[in-house]
């Protein structure tokens, strides 16, 4: 990390789906984490969750792995939430037993919901939990359903990021996806919000800056 650009932050966490390993490699990757959040580069935790696109088998896992992490949590970093539904589920459940899991963190905790597809409902749940909590949308925003859009569309400015959940969602025209291509992702969020692209643009960098306190 100490070779990295002064203006990239860094974010360590487990992904639900590594809750399937060892309880021995389990542990060890946990002692990773909480030594690599001493360093003054990491800015975040991350990214911790559900992920329901795996056997239902597993889902105790992972609740199980959210619990072991949410204790290392604490105000300066970010906490970043994965969220991953089952297939043809709306997710509101899951979200919701997340949020759940989550409830001993104190209200102010800063959290970052990367890679958004909840409801308007989930949103105001999140939100009356968490008052600092910050959404963002990735290429998928293309394919939102109604339900998906309105959330989108009611969601504050000052709580709206970007992201390309770089190498996932690609294009059809390109082998990853990567931050240059947020200019496409802001394109489909605008259809939502009524704004303009490099508005759009502006408010996720402002806000990014400040969820992160990088400025």
């Amino acid at each position: 990390m100490s070779g990295l650009p002064s203006n990239i932050g860094v974010v360590v966490g487990l992904q639900p789906k590594l809750s399937t390993m060892s309880n021995d490699r389990i542990n060890n990757a946990l002692d990773r984490v909480r030594n690599m959040l001493k360093c003054e580069r990491v800015f975040g935790l991350g990214e911790i969750g559900l992920d329901h696109s795996v056997p239902d088998k597993q889902w105790p896992r992972q609740n199980d792995l959210v619990r072991a992490i949410f204790h290392m949590i604490n105000d300066r970093h970010v906490v970043v939430v994965h969220y991953r539904g089952a297939s043809g589920d709306s997710g509101v459940e899951a979200y919701l037993l997340l949020l759940h899991l989550l409830s001993p963190i104190l209200r102010t905790q800063r959290f970052h919901v990367h890679c958004f597809t909840g409801d308007t409902y989930v949103l105001t749940k999140w939100l009356a939990a968490f008052l600092n909590t910050f959404f963002s949308f990735n290429r998928n925003v293309q394919g939102f359903s109604l339900d998906i859009s309105e959330a989108l569309r009611s969601l504050d400015e000052n709580k709206l990021l970007l992201e390309p959940d770089a190498p996932f969602f690609r294009a059809t025209d390109q082998w990853f996806s990567a931050p240059n291509q947020l200019f496409q992702i802001a394109e489909g969020v605008v259809k939502c919000r009524n704004v303009p692209v490099e508005h759009a643009l502006e408010v996720s960098c402002n806000n990014a800056l400040r969820l992160y306190r990088m400025q």
